[in-house]
């Protein structure tokens, strides 16, 4: 009796043990602002400290604030997006997805910050300091500004630079407008040379000053980030 008390002992003492090379999930950003916001099910507060996988988003009018390391994400109204770590052996990368909205990135040089949406990826360009806007019209059409230094874009393998100051409409997986006729006789060269994207320039506009002084902290130099478009 006395041997089976103490097996059971040793085997409630080992399963109050942390597991070997287990430790605790790595923080990827913290919420500076939460105006009604939520993270997954539940409301979210400043303060909030946000892990790989994690769901945030924001109601009719609300906003939300994300730091992680040198750079900040900005959610709009009715907007959400999807926290991933994308750290391998030579860097550490954050990826905040947009499910759906509008998101700025406010990011240092060097900050391994970056944008998905609709299987693409946003991000400044390198030894760049930047503010990105990107919006989801559809699941097939974006909406990318790059207010503040450059942005390379990249879809399905294909790369473009989005340089400062501009803005464009990106049409993912185009559809050929060719006739019936055409499409027969084509359709070989159409596919080896199909484009995986188009960009179509339009005007940047007040998007940024829409969303007043949300300028974010440079963690390097202190300075705000404060959209060009503000007076």
């Amino acid at each position: 009796m006395r041997g089976i008390q103490r097996l059971a002992a040793v085997v409630t003492a080992s399963l109050l043990l942390p597991a070997s090379g287990r430790g605790a999930p790595e923080a990827l950003g913290v919420v500076m602002e939460a105006n009604q916001a939520r993270l997954g099910a539940y409301a979210v507060t400043q303060g909030s400290t946000v892990f790989d996988g994690d769901k945030l988003s924001t109601g009719s009018g609300g906003t939300l604030r994300l730091r992680s390391g040198r750079a900040m994400f900005y959610l709009r109204g009715e907007s959400s997006l999807m926290v991933r770590s994308k750290s391998d052996a030579d860097s550490k990368r954050v990826e905040a997805e947009l499910v759906a909205g509008e998101m700025v990135l406010s990011s240092a040089v060097d900050s391994g910050a970056e944008i998905a949406a609709c299987h693409a990826k946003i991000g400044p360009g390198a030894n760049t300091a930047a503010i990105l806007e990107v919006r989801i019209l559809s699941s097939r059409e974006l909406v990318v500004v790059a207010r503040r230094g450059a942005a390379e874009f990249s879809y399905h393998g294909e790369d473009a630079v989005i340089e400062e100051g501009k803005a464009y409409r990106v049409e993912l997986d185009p559809i050929d407008d060719g006739s019936a006729a055409d499409e027969k006789n084509k359709k070989a060269a159409h596919k080896k040379n199909k484009k995986k994207f188009i960009l179509i320039a339009i005007g940047v506009g007040g998007g940024a000053t829409a969303l007043g002084i949300w300028g974010a902290v440079d963690a390097v130099s202190g300075r705000a980030f404060v959209s060009p478009d503000h007076p």
